[in-house]
């Protein structure tokens, strides 16, 4: 082979190689940096609040928001164990049982038997907590964009914010999402019978979690849309749209944000809604799909008429 035509095979070769080593760094699965921001995916831990009784809600809930939990794990209580049994009902999908008592005013020490089991056993295998009922509705599009720009070791809460009682607290029911940076805050104080109540029979697990988490120095986020409106309902929709209920003066009362008159009570784009049944929770998911441009708003979910997303 004379020289110029060795030249020019090694030129073609360079030449492919340059081409494939841009096509595979365009693929969309490669983890992109751009201002900063990751656009590989956020792993989100959801402990749900479950019932042994509440296997519909449970399907509903795997069958359709679920699928945004990186792992996703329904707490139940069992006081005949000595100790938590973790289960797997398919890929990523979870039955944990807890050594405790199954009762109503017994959650708080199931929630903290819950918390022990993820220090113990999970702690490095999550960016963010989500603690959430078994009868909740969450939209990841925008529970996702909330979090996109912050570090999960920055201790920060997210939720339905009352501040109210030991500081303020986060109502659990359509969930309080936690950074990694916070859970980590949290336990080194869990124990600790003079922040956290180690030893109480009570539901009111929110109250108890958000007197903890403050003595752990955990901040509140912001959970409400650039109106002030919040993106958390804790009420049902029901009671949401009827100002008369004993339910929506409270929301309302207490609520950390300004509450607004029928469908334009909260934000636009929604991160979760509470006291949900299984129906509710595929139907709002349907409309989701049917309307995946629409805003993520009240209206779309009890009407099924969308709102265009802004195209700028």
């Amino acid at each position: 082979m004379n020289r110029n035509r060795k030249r020019g095979l090694l030129f073609c070769i360079a030449v492919l190689a340059l081409l494939t080593i841009g096509y595979y760094d365009t693929k969309p699965n490669k983890t992109i940096v751009s201002s900063g921001i990751k656009s590989s995916p956020i792993n989100i831990l959801c402990l749900v609040l479950a019932r042994q009784n509440g296997t519909d809600l449970q399907q509903a809930i795997i069958d359709t928001w679920g699928s945004g939990c990186a792992h996703l794990i329904f707490l139940f209580a069992n006081n005949s164990l000595t100790e938590s049994q973790l289960i797997e009902r398919q890929p990523n999908i979870y039955s944990l049982f807890l050594p405790v008592e199954e009762h109503f005013d017994n959650t708080w020490m199931k929630i903290r038997a819950a918390m022990h089991y993820i220090h113990t056993k999970w702690s490095k295998k999550f960016d963010w907590l989500l603690r959430i009922d078994d009868d909740a509705f969450v939209i990841f599009e925008n529970l996702r964009t909330l979090i996109t720009a912050l570090h999960p070791n920055q201790p920060i809460m997210f939720g339905s914010h009352y501040p109210i009682l030991y500081g303020g607290y986060i109502g659990t029911g359509p969930g309080i999402l936690v950074s990694r940076g916070a859970f980590n805050n949290l336990m080194k104080v869990f124990d600790n019978s003079a922040v956290c109540k180690t030893t109480l029979r009570t539901h009111n697990d929110d109250v108890q979690l958000g007197a903890c988490l403050r003595g752990a120095k955990v901040p509140f986020g912001k959970s409400s849309d650039d109106q002030n409106r919040p993106r958390y309902i804790s009420i049902s929709v029901h009671h949401m749209l009827n100002a008369t209920t004993d339910e929506h003066k409270f929301f309302k009362q207490y609520s950390a944000y300004p509450i607004g008159k029928g469908l334009d009570c909260c934000a636009d784009e929604l991160i979760a809604l509470h006291y949900t049944s299984a129906s509710d929770i595929r139907l709002y998911y349907q409309r989701m799909q049917e309307h995946p441009n629409s805003k993520k708003s009240l209206k779309l979910f009890v009407t099924g008429i969308e709102t265009p997303r802004s195209l700028e």
